[in-house]
């Protein structure tokens, strides 16, 4: 399973949303989401280093088409934006 087919199942099941939360429980923004697909132990590993994870995230953010993660986040915020073009998105992992 790629880190764009995790991150998606990760949305589908916990759900999505935009902008900040403070509240536990109220879903994942897309980068959120593939944060927590990258993390996964199994594609990590034990005791990798911080920078590891870093690199895997900024890889997958890009390989989704954006510069980096900061981008990625204001796309997911941007008013218009539905969780369908969300997940259409996680879906173009190249």
């Amino acid at each position: 399973m790629t880190i764009g087919e995790r991150a998606k199942a990760i949305l589908i099941e916990r759900g999505w949303r935009q902008g900040p939360s403070f509240k536990l429980g109220s879903g994942l923004c897309m980068a959120e989401a593939i944060v927590t697909a990258v993390m996964v132990p199994e594609l990590l590993g034990p005791g990798v280093l911080r920078e590891v994870v870093v690199g895997s995230l900024l890889e997958a953010v890009k390989r989704l088409g954006f510069r980096d993660t900061a981008e990625a986040t204001d796309w997911n915020d941007a008013r218009e934006r539905t969780f369908t073009e969300v997940l259409e998105r996680l879906d173009t992992w190249a």
